[in-house]
């Protein structure tokens, strides 16, 4: 294994340790690799749900804003005049 684990103590339910351990020896695998592997895809669906793009979204556009912020407090206050279809134009010829 290429990557390092680190422990963690956690409190299952019985009927979720149970299918755990039923899941681990069918498959001959441990228990902690198992839990790894569905914590591994429960983390992956959740940050795939429509929710979840949508909070990533937001965050990036507020970050946009305080950095448009930033530049415009740098520029003494004055807005950045400039043509985004005409910077695109200038960058293809």
């Amino acid at each position: 294994m290429s990557q390092r684990l680190y422990r963690a103590q956690i409190l299952l339910e019985q009927g979720q340790r149970k299918t755990l351990a039923q899941i681990a020896h069918a498959e001959g695998r441990s228990m902690s690799d198992v839990a790894r592997e569905l914590i591994r895809l429960g983390l992956e669906a959740r940050s795939a749900t429509p929710e979840m793009r949508w909070r990533k979204r937001d965050r990036a556009l507020a970050q946009a804003a305080k950095q448009r912020e930033a530049m415009r407090q740098r520029r003494g206050g004055r807005p950045i005049d400039l043509d985004p279809a005409e910077v695109l134009r200038s960058i293809e010829t």
